[in-house]
């Protein structure tokens, strides 16, 4: 997990966010420091259980390994990135056995490409999922068997 949360702040520009307390990667692992991130949430055996990114100045795009490293996401907060780009990690999210994912978004991002309704029905197996893309440039409709 730490070494995925190193692969985004160095894909998305991180040392030139816009936050209070930067993320320093010079910590001992055994530390588990990356819970001591601005916007990132673990639980209490130190997984990561939460991104709040919302408007850290994301510019860049985020790696497909984040998404397959961070087994136990719950929530996913990327609002208000516009220079965050990319397309909606659809193909890596449904991949993963993400049964706790309860919110999604990527809402106010420069995030592109066509959304698959038929792949998007995988997340209706979620029954507490809510999906936010709006001010995107996604194409393409969310099922409303979703919650969005």
């Amino acid at each position: 997990e730490y070494l995925a949360l190193q692969s985004l702040h160095n894909e998305t520009n991180g040392d030139f966010w816009t936050i209070s307390s930067p993320w320093s990667f010079n910590e001992p692992l055994n530390t588990a420091p990356h819970c001591n991130f601005e916007g990132v949430t673990c639980d209490g055996s130190y997984v990561v259980t939460g991104l709040d990114l919302q408007n850290f100045g994301l510019d860049g795009s985020i790696p497909d390994s984040v998404y397959q490293s961070l087994d136990y996401l719950q929530r996913i907060n990327m609002r208000d990135n516009p220079l965050l780009t990319g397309t909606f990690p659809l193909r890596v999210i449904s991949e993963k056995s993400l049964n706790s994912l309860s919110r999604i978004d990527f809402s106010k991002t420069g995030l592109t490409g066509t959304l698959d309704p038929l792949a998007l029905i995988n997340f209706s197996e979620l029954a507490n999922l809510s999906i936010d893309l709006e001010g995107t440039y996604l194409d393409g409709t969310i099922p409303t068997e979703i919650g969005v």
